[in-house]
């Protein structure tokens, strides 16, 4: 058996041609690499056009199903199994349905599944202090975050936790800086694991495409091959599902029905525009869920977007910290299905149904958690719902106890003879990459990419080469390409 953990934050893709002639592998440029090595694939324009959505962020950041820029390759849905035949080498996949495996049993109640998804949150963040490592939280102003940082207090290990925050983001900063004060934690020090990077512009580009050429776009660059022996746990507050991702009545949130449509005025122009509405729409059919169902927005985050963007730890984790994300477990998803099933969503109002998980979790814990004021006073809850919490007043939350098998610094060490045994640090910053990530760029045979892009699209590529804009949010254009015509290089010279 092959497969996944239950959220799927790991992303398996699979190539099928018959019983006995498969492929699976976690990095889709991998997989269309080795695959391509024998036989032809077939590149499919679809995938690659969702990308233009938004101007490639928000629903066009990611692919939009489980169909990929290989006609023949395919994305796992998340709970899905490869099942193998150790005697004949045949292999077939066992679908599970979204709700089949998220929603809550019925003799779960809502109190006690949430006190346990409390409780294993901070064991989790527990189990990783006891093996001496520290922690780094990305915290904000808003829920997410700030429940992280409730859980990380939970254990024994407060003294190993600090905090990052953007002073770009005021608000923001202003939150985290008091909770800083409240917990005397340390904000924005320099880390304390500082490990010699190992790779230079060049080599960081190739990691990025080994992990998300054609599947993701947002370019958040690493420069180490491999991790370090002393990490420190980087804490964020991504979670399985994201409900407010979708909600609101701007162009591509709302409805499923209503995303669809707008997908399809979106790419009208475009060639194979209109199988892009469809293959969204197919996403639902894979996942057994009901376009109409109050649940599908949730469907969707779960099973495409906090996939990749929250998921991918083997490459978020190449360097001086270790991924960890203690919301993402299935009985959040579980929580928020029962709750938007019961009428608290509300297409109209991002974390409709959101909020009453969070007005219990933090009810559940008390005091600060509370009495800490949001970064917007919006995000204050109604005393009703608080009134109504069945935690109103706290309660006692006791860590699970988790145990880690094997060692950090056992795990990641390097092989001996390993080429990169000598620490050469030629890393020169997000700069040298974007440089390189330029003359990647003018080298790409874009005249065979018409189907994908018009030459606007690529005169819209070329005015981010040459400036110093950011690689993750303010170089999508140029990500587009490379990528796009990476994997289409990649086919033709099979």
């Amino acid at each position: 058996m092959i497969k996944t953990d239950v959220t799927g934050q790991e992303v398996l893709y699979f190539y099928r041609a018959g019983p006995r002639d498969w492929a699976v592998s976690n990095s889709f440029m991998l997989l269309v690499s080795e695959v391509s090595r024998r036989v032809n694939l077939t590149f499919y324009v679809p995938a690659a056009l969702n990308f233009h959505l938004k101007e490639g962020k928000h629903i066009g950041e990611q692919l939009v199903s489980h169909k990929t820029l290989a006609e023949e390759v395919r994305i796992v849905p998340a709970g899905h199994e490869i099942i193998v035949d150790r005697s004949t080498g045949d292999a077939s996949v066992r679908a599970s349905g979204f709700f089949q495996r998220h929603s809550l049993g019925h003799e779960e109640g809502y109190e006690e599944v949430l006190l346990r998804y409390l409780e294993r949150g901070a064991g989790l963040i527990d189990a990783f202090g006891r093996c001496g490592l520290r922690f780094n939280l990305n915290l904000s102003g808003g829920y997410d975050s700030r429940l992280v940082l409730a859980l990380s207090l939970l254990g024994e290990h407060r003294e190993s936790v600090s905090v990052s925050s953007l002073p770009s983001k005021p608000d923001d900063f202003a939150v985290a800086s008091a909770l800083c004060r409240r917990f005397d934690l340390s904000l924005n020090s320099p880390s304390r694991q500082s490990p010699v990077p190992t790779l230079g512009g060049v080599e960081s580009i190739r990691l990025y495409l080994l992990s998300c050429a054609g599947t993701y776009l947002p370019f958040y660059p690493v420069n180490r091959h491999s991790p370090s022996d002393k990490p420190e746990v980087s804490l964020t507050g991504d979670q399985p599902s994201g409900v407010g991702f979708l909600a609101g009545k701007a162009k591509f949130n709302g409805g499923i029905s209503k995303i669809a449509s707008d997908i399809g005025d979106a790419l009208a122009e475009r060639p194979y525009g209109g199988a892009v509405r469809e293959d969204f729409l197919s996403l639902f059919s894979d996942l057994e869920v009901e376009p109409d169902n109050p649940a599908a927005p949730l469907a969707f985050y779960a099973g495409v977007r906090s996939r990749h963007h929250s998921g991918r730890s083997w490459y978020k984790s190449l360097g001086s910290q270790i991924l960890c994300t203690p919301l993402v477990h299935s009985d959040m998803l579980g929580l928020d299905i029962r709750n938007a099933l019961q009428g608290h969503l509300s297409v109209s109002a991002a974390y409709a149904s959101k909020r009453r998980f969070f007005a219990d979790a933090f009810s559940a814990i008390g005091g600060w958690a509370l009495e800490e004021p949001f970064e917007t006073p919006e995000r204050a809850f109604e005393a009703d719902m608080l009134d109504n919490s069945p935690f109103r007043g706290s309660v006692k939350i006791v860590p699970k106890r988790l145990e880690v098998f094997g060692s950090v610094s056992s795990m990641y060490e390097r092989p001996r003879g390993d080429m990169y045994g000598i620490d050469i640090d030629v890393w020169q910053g997000n700069s040298e990459v974007k440089r390189n990530l330029d003359v990647v760029f003018k080298r790409a045979k874009t005249a065979s990419l018409g189907d994908v892009f018009t030459q606007a699209d690529i005169a819209a590529a070329e005015k981010e080469v040459g400036t110093d804009r950011g690689l993750s949010h303010q170089s999508r254009r140029l990500a587009h390409v490379v990528a796009v015509d990476t994997v289409k290089s990649v086919m033709d010279s099979s």
